[in-house]
């Protein structure tokens, strides 16, 4: 293992196999970024089929009601609050991982006609 590692494990030199990534490995950004399609895909989260790092989440009457966007470990989600399905959903998501503190902001969306007529 490299010297971190080793250091942390409190290993001498010896070789071990690894069950899963571990953070700062070559590996360990693909390995986080394939976790996160899957659990997301699990959750009910839809990929985006032109820009991966972003999901959206659909009602069962196929209504938008949730947009999430990542960055590495950076996740910015906005849900429709007044949706007990999108609530739900954005719940499951925070217990999915062991996160930092979440900032949270509620927001006022004004309905405007964008045609110019």
């Amino acid at each position: 293992p490299v010297k971190e590692l080793r250091e942390a494990m409190r290993l001498e030199r010896r070789c071990i196999k690894l069950k899963k990534a571990v953070y700062g490995l070559v590996n360990a950004p693909r390995r986080w970024w394939s976790r996160v399609r899957k659990d997301m895909e699990k959750l009910g989260w839809v990929e985006s089929i032109t820009e991966s790092c972003l999901w959206y989440l659909r009602d069962k009457n196929d209504k938008l009601c949730g947009l999430a966007v990542a960055h590495v470990d950076d996740f910015a989600i906005t849900t429709d609050n007044t949706s007990k399905f999108a609530t739900d959903a954005l719940q499951r998501r925070h217990q999915t991982y062991e996160w930092g503190s979440w900032e949270t902001q509620d927001f006022a969306v004004r309905n405007e006609d964008q045609t110019g007529a």
